[in-house]
């Protein structure tokens, strides 16, 4: 009864389709590391300062002050503001 269990173990191991079904696998984990760590690239506090400070972001931030406050700043106040005083210098650098 051993050797009929070690012959079917064999069996399965050696066959191609569990190895296809191991590189299957293998490339489903690469796939989902490469997806966590574009996320992790893509939320990087690098990235969002960087988004934050775009020009389409601090136009609409502008344009949310002068709606809440009345105040029309212009792009260089505001975007120095966010970029002197909201963000954290070592995140720019």
């Amino acid at each position: 009864m051993e050797a009929t269990t070690r012959f079917r173990a064999q069996k399965i191991f050696s066959s191609e389709q569990c190895e296809e079904q191991i590189l299957t696998q293998i490339q489903g984990c690469e796939e989902t590391l490469c997806d966590l760590w574009r996320a992790g690239a893509a939320t990087s506090p690098k990235s969002l300062a960087q988004v934050l400070l775009s020009e389409v972001v601090v136009d609409a931030v502008r344009k949310e002050l002068r709606r809440q406050t009345n105040y029309t700043a212009d792009f260089a106040e505001v975007h120095g503001a966010l970029r002197d005083e909201v963000l954290r210098a070592e995140i720019l650098s």
